[in-house]
């Protein structure tokens, strides 16, 4: 279902779309699913999350009875996506959006102001942007949410080696998360595609967040798992590599669908 938010400063629409598979009748009303809350397009340059989001929950949707993977992922959560946060940003092509605000940096947890003619200006005061406060109406609307992910991309150089970067403010199980994704995916990758880096290379890292980020604001609300999930703009380490080519696709989507697998999994067992 599509629930409209409202509009930004400029009259653009923002909405959440929310997936949820039915649920038996049964004798207990406190049962549930883990609920997942995703944002893209939150930097408005960054076009690949909301293709890559989009892709993987089409094929979630329509190949599930072919995948027992899709299956899981679809009768085993509840979703709440936000797939464009920045509007005005995705249309002109900007990090920022028509304000001059990076809404990565417009919440309250450690918020710092910055100059407007930084990438990284925080606004005015937090919360100060309407895009900002749709998200918090959705947490606000949505206290059992369990995990929240801002999914973002970054462009890199002819020098950039990873392709996954997860910065979280959550500690050790987190990060923990993290390096079994990244570890199971360059096994994967390292066996189907010849240009991949020998051992002891590695597909990816995690590292701390910044301050005034989503993925802060939702850890200040008590949520256990939340994150800035980023792939690569393309694979700098394949010389043949352009952005959105086949492999690109491919491994961002296996990405974010296998780390919304291993979140489900732990998700589950605190259930």
């Amino acid at each position: 279902s599509k629930q409209v938010l409202g509009e930004d400063d400029f009259g653009y629409t923002i909405a959440a779309y929310h997936l949820s598979p039915g649920w038996p009748q049964t004798s207990y009303t406190d049962l549930m699913r883990p609920k997942i809350f995703i944002t893209t397009g939150t930097h408005g340059y960054e076009s690949i999350p909301p293709l890559a989001c989009y892709l993987t929950f089409r094929d979630m949707l329509t190949r599930w009875k072919d995948d027992p993977l899709l299956e899981a992922l679809k009768y085993n959560a509840d979703y709440i996506i936000i797939p464009v946060v920045n509007p005005s940003g995705f249309d002109d092509y900007t990090r920022k959006n028509r304000n001059g605000v990076d809404i990565n940096r417009n919440f309250p947890e450690g918020w710092s102001q910055g100059t407007p003619e930084a990438n990284t200006y925080g606004g005015p005061e937090p919360f100060s942007e309407p895009e900002s406060n749709y998200i918090k109406q959705v947490f606000d609307e949505n206290p059992d949410i369990a995990a929240c992910y801002d999914f973002h991309n970054f462009a890199g150089t002819p020098t950039t080696t990873e392709f996954i970067w997860i910065p979280t403010g959550q500690g050790r199980l987190v990060q923990h998360m993290v390096s079994n994704l990244i570890t199971s995916l360059t096994r994967k990758w390292r066996k189907e595609y010849v240009w991949f880096p020998p051992e002891p290379y590695f597909a990816g890292y995690t590292s701390d967040i910044r301050n005034g980020t989503i993925q802060e604001y939702a850890k200040s609300l008590g949520i256990k798992y939340s994150a800035v999930f980023e792939v690569g703009g393309q694979w700098w380490v394949d010389p043949s590599s352009v952005p959105f080519d086949a492999t690109h696709r491919t491994t961002m989507v296996e990405a974010w669908a296998n780390w919304l697998l291993i979140n489900l999994r732990e998700l589950s067992r605190n259930q």
